[in-house]
């Protein structure tokens, strides 16, 4: 009688222990999950919107040196476009050194990092043309070679925010499962 009433109360306490492990391991495994989601893909897609936003000052910016009618205005046009520039440079670098999620994230930071460069470059020799004096070729090259560059970058941004969206979506449906 004794030996089944040890299995009687051994069999459940395991299968609890046992349970409580499983337990363990999920909320583990969720935790992680979460983790990911609010440690890594929020902030990458607010740094993302920053990029866009500090991206479309920029473009705005340059605008506004080339409209300026006085020295004064291109002044303060110029100066929020420097302003602009190393706030890009500065998420850009932030995005590379903390928030890099995968080899298809790190693919697409390339890709806008280096349109960006070449956009940057191509919007510094519409200013400089605007300088000497050659407003109708600085609108020119704003509207050509620029302008195409501006498009290629925002559609890089568009999906490198859609594809931090759908690891974050990943992430969450992980949890929830």
């Amino acid at each position: 009688i004794a030996k089944r009433l040890i299995t009687l109360l051994a069999v459940p306490l395991v299968a609890l222990v046992g349970l409580g492990v499983f337990t363990r391991l999920q909320l583990t495994k969720i935790e992680d999950q979460n983790r990911l989601v609010a440690e890594n893909q929020i902030p990458s897609l607010a740094m993302l919107g920053d990029l866009s936003r500090s991206f479309a000052e920029l473009r705005v910016n340059v605008r506004s040196c080339l409209i300026a009618t006085n020295e004064t205005e291109r002044a303060k046009a110029r100066s929020a476009f420097d302003a602009s520039e190393a706030q890009v440079n500065r998420l850009l670098g932030e995005y590379g050194d903390h928030l890099v999620s995968d080899e298809k994230d790190r693919r697409l930071l390339g890709d806008f990092g280096n349109s960006y460069r070449e956009w940057i470059a191509g919007a510094k020799r519409s200013l400089a043309l605007m300088d000497a004096g050659r407003r109708d070729d600085a609108w020119t090259m704003l509207g050509g070679p620029v302008g195409q560059v501006g498009t290629r970058l925002s559609q890089v941004s568009s999906d490198w925010i859609r594809h931090n969206e759908d690891l974050a979506n990943t992430a969450a449906k992980g949890a929830f499962e």
